[in-house]
């Protein structure tokens, strides 16, 4: 019960952020068109599934055995997913997905998709920290369902916005993970 306390926490933290963004969206003329929107699979299957699955107190449907380290792991993840998640809207609302801007502060200086990576990350924390491999499963179909037009949405978007620079800016980061740290 301890862990699943420690994930409600960080996904009620992910929530928090993305309502507070949404309401603070509004107020910034130029940000991403459908920025301030997650797909009903990401919202159903990462957030409400994992939610009652783990309020519920239901038997675990698919229980994974984790050498008792991994739990740890899973608390860091979660702290590192929810920062990712937080500093990734702080820097869309500063203005780095705003026209003219060549994505140069922040997280986007090095990933392009910081919240799709902070997201998959949450996946992972919640199967290590709630043993239960059936909301991750299920978070990590969701996500899947919605990345797809989500790249795609997001990538036209900033091409029609920035042009060149977002060809070159494109060139030079990695889209989930750092160009530098992927070898």
């Amino acid at each position: 019960m301890f862990w699943n306390t420690l994930f409600l926490a960080g996904l009620g933290g992910v929530i928090l952020i993305r309502m507070m963004f949404v309401v603070l969206l509004q107020s910034t003329p130029g940000a991403m068109p459908g920025a301030r929107y997650l797909g009903w699979p990401v919202v159903a299957g990462m957030w409400l599934a994992p939610l009652l699955l783990a309020l519920a107190g239901w038997p675990k449907a698919l229980p994974v055995t984790l050498p008792p380290l991994l739990p740890a792991l899973g608390v860091l993840l979660l702290a590192l997913s929810v920062w990712l998640f937080w500093r990734s809207h702080a820097d869309v609302l500063m203005g780095n997905l705003q026209a003219g801007n060549q994505r140069g502060r922040g997280v986007y200086q090095r990933i392009r998709h910081p919240m799709l990576l902070s997201l998959w990350l949450l996946m992972v924390a919640e199967l290590l920290l709630l043993g239960d491999a059936l909301p991750a499963v299920i978070g990590l179909l969701a996500l899947s369902v919605d990345l797809r037009r989500r790249l795609e949405r997001e990538d036209d978007s900033q091409r029609r916005l920035l042009g060149a620079d977002y060809a070159r800016y494109r060139s030079e980061t990695g889209g989930f993970w750092p160009r530098s740290l992927a070898g």
